[in-house]
């Protein structure tokens, strides 16, 4: 069975895309994140509040030509550190 959550950001948190590279602040510990171009990639998706993990792992695959199993565990590891870390929330689909 597939991932159907959605990441959404938390609202506190402010992203903002410049280039290719996101840079995500969270006021609770005025700590600016630059994120490389993969987690912008992913960060961009999570903003957009409309696709699933699966949704996710599918795009990082085209877009990075990396293999499906490897993208699967990097998405979501990176996912779980930014749900831990307060940053997003991992909702169920709908």
């Amino acid at each position: 069975m597939g991932d159907l959550r959605v990441p959404v950001p938390d609202r506190r948190i402010a992203g903002r895309l410049i280039g290719d590279r996101a840079l995500v602040l969270d006021p609770r510990d005025e700590v600016l994140r630059q994120l490389n171009a993969t987690g912008s990639f992913i960060w961009a998706c999570v903003a957009e509040r409309q696709h699933t993990v699966d949704a996710i792992i599918a795009a990082v695959v085209e877009t990075f030509e990396v293999e499906p199993e490897t993208a699967a565990d990097d998405v979501r590891a990176f996912l779980e550190r930014l749900a831990q870390e307060g940053l997003i929330t991992l909702t169920e689909e709908g």
